[in-house]
């Protein structure tokens, strides 16, 4: 096993001690595994007889914020010298971080920072040095398990002993690969228990829903601060409300999707729905005719399988709890 291999087992140990501690607060289903293959653009001054040459990696990840992923990856490439019969090999084994853009898109652009240990294998070196990258990226999610990525890399290689050089060499790699998010499907939900002999009271009806809020309308994603956009439409629900003094209790009850832990989407709903509920106040609407509940993601309104159906299980609804008659 060469060198940047067994640091790159290292790492790996160190990357899933950190795990237990980061993987509570995730935002996705599955870890996931990402090959990857292109092309490395050697640093001129590596006096190589071919520009270009291949690049192959495999790393291991998931995200730990909707925002941000962490990979551990194993990564190398080649080249051939001009004035020798010889080759030049890299092998490296590090760190990548990616911030990505546009959670709720199926295509998110992202910037990259990888830092790592490099191995060089030529007649003129057989050591290793550290590494750093900087880059720009695009994934492409198709499925909730499958997504497309193409990525740009510059990394700075410390070698200073291959040509006894005062500075590393820069190489450029363009990657293609795919993520393929790791372990087994949810099970079937298990069968309804047998109908009892005597047949249950009917269930109280569903409280009438007057007023249904998009939450991504009213707020930025993961926040409970109203945007100014949302004016309007919360506007329309004074005006109804101030029109109708006979829906003397209605509730103001926020929902969520599965993203994230139980305990945070609850509280992300009861934030967001008492947002709604200042601003009614706010607007005229007496507080006693306000109940403030919040459900986080108990009552989706369509299964969270997909990142529409998500969408539409974040809102806000007004429901009327009771009416004066008279």
């Amino acid at each position: 096993m060469n060198i940047a291999y067994r640091h790159g087992l290292a790492l790996a140990v160190v990357f899933g001690m950190a795990v237990p501690t980061l993987a509570q607060a995730d935002f996705e289903d599955h870890w996931y595994i990402s090959p990857s293959f292109g092309i490395a653009r050697g640093d001129d001054d590596r006096r190589v007889e071919r520009a270009y040459d291949q690049h192959f990696g495999l790393s291991v990840g998931r995200f730990f914020t909707p925002n941000f992923s962490l990979d551990l990856r194993l990564d190398g490439y080649s080249f051939d010298f001009k004035e020798v019969n010889a080759r030049t090999s890299q092998r490296s084994a590090g760190f990548v971080g990616r911030y990505h853009f546009m959670p709720n898109s199926a295509t998110r652009p992202y910037l990259l920072g990888a830092v790592g240990l490099q191995e060089h294998r030529n007649i003129f070196d057989r050591g290793r040095d550290a590494y750093g990258s900087v880059g720009i990226g695009v994934m492409h999610r198709q499925s909730d398990r499958f997504s497309l990525r193409l990525e740009l890399e510059a990394r700075h290689d410390n070698d200073r002993a291959t040509f006894n050089r005062s500075s590393g060499f820069t190489d450029y790699l363009l990657t293609a690969g795919f993520n393929f998010a790791l372990g087994s499907v949810a099970a079937a939900p298990p069968p309804p228990p047998p109908r009892p002999a005597v047949q249950p009271p009917a269930p109280a009806p569903e409280p009438e829903v007057i007023f249904e809020f998009n939450a991504m309308v009213l707020f930025e994603f993961d926040s409970s601060v109203l945007r100014q956009e949302a004016r309007a439409e919360l506007d329309q629900a004074v005006e109804l409300l101030n029109a109708h003094n006979d829906m003397i209790l209605v509730e103001v009850g926020g929902h969520t999707c599965d993203i994230g832990s139980i305990a945070y989407n609850q509280g992300l709903s009861e934030r967001r729905a008492q947002a709604v509920a200042d601003y009614l106040t706010s607007a005229g609407i007496s507080a006693d005719r306000l109940m403030v509940r919040g459900h986080g993601e108990t009552r989706p309104r369509v299964p969270n399988t997909s990142i529409e159906n998500r969408q539409q299980n974040r809102r806000v609804e007004l429901s009327v709890l009771e009416r004066n008659n008279n």
